[in-house]
C-alpha cells in the first residue's frame, strides 16, 4: 500500500468489469490492464504423461457420486454433478481446468499443476485455486499431498 496523506491506496485487480459494492467509500485513482499474477511457468509443469485432443463435450448434473467432475480423456468427455454447481464460479473454473488438463496427465496431481498454471493465465487469483482444492476434496492422505503440491506454488 502508498500512503496519500489520511488515506492508503490498495490496488484491486478485477478479472471482470462491473459495478462493485465496497464496505468504504472508494475513489478510482487509475485504471490498468489486468495484472496476472502466476506463481508458476510453463517449465514448471511436468513432462505431458498423454497427448489427448483438449475436450469438446461437457455433461452437466451427471450422478457421480462424491466427486464433482471426472473427465473422459479418450472420448474428450467432462462430466459434472449437482455438487459442483454449488460452488463459486472460482472453484467451477479451476475444477474444469483440472479435468481439462486430464487430457495431457493421468496423475492427479500433475493435473492439479496444470491447472493452477491455465487458472493463473486467465487472470485468477492463485491463492484461490489451492482454497478450491482444500474445500472440494475430501480430506485423504493423497489430497493432502495434492494440496501441499499446489501450496509449494502459491505460498507468500
Amino acid at each position: 500500500m502508498r500512503d496519500f496523506g489520511n488515506f492508503d491506496a490498495i490496488n484491486i485487480n478485477l478479472k471482470n468489469p462491473g459495478e462493485y459494492i465496497f464496505s468504504a467509500p472508494v475513489e478510482i485513482l487509475s485504471r490498468a490492464p489486468l495484472v496476472i499474477n502466476c506463481p508458476i511457468s510453463f517449465s514448471d509443469l511436468p513432462e505431458f504423461e498423454r497427448n489427448y485432443p483438449l475436450p469438446d463435450q461437457w455433461e452437466k448434473d451427471v450422478e457421480i457420486g462424491r466427486t464433482p467432475g471426472r473427465m473422459f480423456a479418450k472420448h474428450g468427455l467432462i462430466q459434472t454433478g449437482e455438487r459442483f454447481n454449488s460452488f463459486p464460479l472460482e472453484w467451477r473454473i479451476y475444477v474444469l481446468l483440472h479435468e481439462i488438463a486430464h487430457a495431457k496427465y493421468k496423475t492427479e496431481w500433475k493435473a492439479d499443476t496444470l491447472a493452477l498454471y491455465w487458472f493463473c493465465l486467465l487472470g485468477y487469483n492463485h491463492s484461490q485455486a489451492l482454497y478450491a482444492l482444500s474445500k472440494v476434496l475430501h480430506q485423504s492422505p493423497a489430497n493432502m499431498k495434492r494440496i501441499k503440491n499446489i501450496y509449494k506454488f502459491v505460498k507468500p
